[in-house]
């Protein structure tokens, strides 16, 4: 029982920010304390795995913990549950080792994320923090996020047949144009718009409209299951979702995102490497096109 609440609160956190499911959290948070209290006072209490679980214990009372301290507390107790689940739970074990990593590279790219805004705001006023937000939509986030989304929706709906269709979603690189770029799903599993946008927008209302627009997708994206080997010859399985159902997702995302450009002042595409659409169009009237 005790492991497979500290793989559920993993496996949130490896799927998308804290931010995103505090909610869920508390109530995890709440239900777990009273296990972990338990085990605490069932070990030696001069060690070092007791220190752990009182700091895990610690952060998991907080109401809004920082992402990158929950995510060490719940490795470091990792060797503790071990030797407390035994051999039947080793898949349990290692699917939350596996989770704990993947939060932690979430967390990490957050805590840095973080640091970097922070230096910036310390330095800007509030006028020139909105300025560089809105070039960082004009410029990173049209370049490296709409309208590269917008060419890829584009070329996957305008695809009559399934299996082609699922070449944008699925193939590592893909051809649009301009040369070589990521298909979707791996686009989405490399994080690669957090990094270059989303996470370096100042605002925090805005950056937290786009993350929930960007991991909406993303959670539906990642029912895929795709499998790679050595030489990154993938093969998808679509057990959990649909072709359409993807695709639907996809369009939705489209819609929102293109809002949220709208909202912040951005009026047209800069047409720079796709045109999809057009060159120049007008951001409402894409919507209406989709």
């Amino acid at each position: 029982m005790l492991i497979e609440q500290l793989l559920a609160i993993a496996q949130k956190g490896s799927e998308k920010p804290l931010v995103l499911w505090l909610d869920e959290f508390r109530v995890l948070a709440d239900n777990l304390l009273p296990n972990l209290e338990v085990l605490a006072n069932e070990i030696d209490q001069e060690t070092d795995v007791v220190a752990n679980l009182q700091k895990l214990i610690a952060v998991l009372k907080e109401d809004s913990p920082k992402e990158i301290e929950l995510s060490r507390c719940l490795s470091h107790i990792a060797d503790v549950l071990d030797k407390k689940a035994g051999g039947r739970s080793n898949e349990t074990v290692s699917n939350y080792l596996r989770s704990v990593m993947q939060f932690t590279n979430l967390a990490q790219m957050g805590e840095f994320a973080g640091q970097t805004r922070n230096n910036l705001k310390n330095k800007l006023s509030i006028q020139d923090q909105k300025d560089y937000d809105l070039k960082l939509f004009k410029h990173e986030g049209m370049l490296y996020c709409l309208e590269y989304y917008l060419a890829l929706y584009k070329a996957t709906v305008d695809t009559p047949d399934e299996k082609n269709k699922r070449k944008y979603i699925e193939n590592i690189e893909i051809n649009l144009g301009f040369g070589k770029v990521p298909g979707l799903w791996i686009d989405f599993s490399r994080n690669e718009v957090l990094n270059k946008f989303i996470y370096l927008v100042l605002e925090d209302e805005l950056r937290l409209q786009l993350l929930r627009i960007y991991f909406d997708l993303k959670l539906k994206l990642m029912k895929i299951e795709m499998h790679c080997d050595k030489q990154m010859v993938c093969q998808a399985k679509y057990n959990s979702i649909t072709i359409e159902e993807v695709v639907g997702a996809y369009k939705h995302f489209l819609a929102e995102l293109l809002t949220v450009f709208h909202n912040v002042g951005v009026e047209n595409l800069t047409s720079l490497f796709f045109k999809p659409y057009g060159d120049k169009p007008a951001v409402n009237e894409v919507i209406k096109m989709l």
